[in-house]
């Protein structure tokens, strides 16, 4: 932590401070050891964080770490530097990368956030391409570019009898629903749940939860027809500008040690390979936050077989969530590696 103190710099990308906390997260690493953070691009995709590492290499502005969606991770690897967090063995086989390269930290499952004192409540996917949902229904962002809204493409194929290998029912959904006017053409933010653009928004469960401290009245959807899980990774890159720290290796340690002991009732996140609860899927969750024992039982979400094998399958194939709070214990140790 010495080397890294020297440098006193740590570069992000990509870290809304609303999304899981992140802001509160960061605000504590720099109380806590000093260390200026410089965020850049907080709404930018997991590609928009491989394309700054390429542009910005040999510059004193690239990204040290990275905060990724799988399917951009794996095919980017070579861009990375192999480093093992300090609970590198706790962390199943499955969820990293073995010589360290990435491993998987938080994770959610997708759902349809809504505004009950605007909408009717959905009790199915099929329920948004009624007319009562009428330019109310948006994505976060560009299914080709981010993640949370390329999975609720999946979430809806899986619902309308598609499959995670083959979207096109998911893409045609979507196009039903622009064409009798329902779909927003708006990247949904918590900005704009706030002020109503965007009363129903399908995002990952930990971030629609989230949106409660906003919107009283927002609830969250899980069909149980369509159960997706995905996960998040984290990963250095291999250029990092402050290779010594709290950003490089030192910021990853406090990501690996968040894997186990977050707390997910203050950004909403899970750590492990969490669910939505005994019987909350296809229900209602008003903002609930999820506790340390809501987590899959096998690869199973009370009796329902997920879509892809589990969290762990559908992270294979390029999903992306995260898990932890504020003062959750990702920056509460020295590392001494």
């Amino acid at each position: 932590m010495t080397a890294a103190r020297a440098e006193g710099e740590l570069n992000v990308i990509a870290l809304p401070p609303d999304w899981a906390n992140y802001g509160a997260i960061l605000d504590a690493f720099t109380a806590k050891y000093g260390i200026k953070i410089n965020s850049t691009n907080p709404d930018g995709s997991s590609q928009d964080e491989i394309d700054a590492v390429k542009q910005l290499a040999g510059t004193d502005r690239a990204p040290d770490v990275l905060d990724i969606g799988m399917a951009v991770a794996l095919a980017n690897t070579s861009l990375f530097a192999p480093y093992q967090v300090s609970t590198w063995k706790d962390l199943p086989d499955a969820q990293k990368e073995p010589t360290g390269l990435w491993f998987q930290d938080y994770g959610g499952f997708m759902s349809i956030g809504y505004d009950s004192a605007k909408v009717l409540a959905p009790t199915s996917v099929a329920d948004l391409l009624k007319p009562e949902y009428k330019n109310k229904v948006a994505l976060t962002g560009d299914p080709t570019t981010a993640n949370a809204a390329l999975n609720a493409v999946i979430m809806v194929s899986l619902a309308s009898g598609g499959s995670p290998d083959d979207v096109s029912k998911g893409v045609n959904f979507f196009s039903r629903l622009k064409q009798v006017g329902n779909f927003v053409p708006v990247g949904a933010s918590g900005a704009t749940v706030k002020n109503g653009t965007t009363p129903v928004v399908f995002d990952w469960d930990y971030l629609n939860a989230a949106q409660v401290k906003n919107v009283p009245g927002w609830k969250v959807f899980v069909p149980s027809n369509a159960v997706v899980g995905g996960c998040y990774s984290q990963a250095v890159n291999a250029d990092a500008p402050h290779p010594a720290g709290p950003d490089g290796r030192h910021g990853q340690g406090r990501h690996g040690r968040r894997h186990r002991r977050c707390g997910p009732a203050h950004g909403r996140r899970h750590p492990g390979v969490p669910h939505p609860g005994p019987g909350d899927e296809g229900q209602d969750l008003p903002g609930r936050p999820l506790g340390q024992d809501d987590r899959l039982n096998g690869h199973r979400l009370n009796g329902h077989r997920l879509s892809t094998g589990g969290c762990v399958g559908l992270c294979s194939r390029g999903a992306r969530r995260r898990v932890g709070g504020p003062g959750s214990g990702a920056a509460d140790e020295e590392d001494t590696a």
